[in-house]
């Protein structure tokens, strides 16, 4: 009997120092034991990039993670957001990137018909730039707004219901 016990015990000591080993990566990078269910209070949108390689909308977004390390800005080239999402009449429209760089904007509707173009010349590194966008004349629907910086480039969906 009690060799079952020294055997059951120094199993769950293996299987217990191996997970808390598989708790944290990357030297300490990401503690999994931190990883929090409490949403962020706010939707600020301000990247950081996490030391686990991954961009996060903000400091409270990575440390809900469980990320302990993170610097300023996108981990890529560059990262964009808009809100509200769906839009109504307007909505704002927020740019980082990591070096100075042209940044374009597109937004086509569902058919590719290109519906809003602007050209930012010479955006600062971990700036925040922000624009209003007008979406009054594209009727209620599915958008994609298509965002180009340095050669690479990134689609998101835009939805807009104006209200009758």
């Amino acid at each position: 009997m009690m060799q079952k016990f020294n055997i059951v015990f120094h199993l769950l000591f293996c299987f217990v120092f191996i997970e808390g080993k598989a708790q944290t990566s990357g030297s300490q990078c990401v503690d999994t034991l931190q990883v929090s269910k409490d949403p962020c209070h706010g939707t600020i949108y301000y990247p950081v990039c996490g030391c686990d390689g991954n961009t996060y909308r903000n400091e409270c977004a990575a440390r809900a993670e469980g990320v302990l390390q993170w610097n300023q800005g996108p981990c890529e080239l560059f990262d964009y957001d808009f809100v509200p999402n769906p839009m109504v009449d307007q909505g704002f429209i927020r740019i980082f990137t990591r070096e100075q760089t042209d940044v374009q904007i597109w937004i086509f509707d569902t058919y590719y018909g290109q519906r809003y173009y602007y050209r930012f010349p010479s955006v600062y590194p971990l700036v925040q730039l922000e624009t209003t966008i007008d979406v009054r004349g594209f009727g209620n629907g599915l958008y994609f707004m298509v965002m180009e910086a340095g050669g690479t480039f990134k689609v998101k969906r835009l939805l807009v219901n104006q209200l009758d």
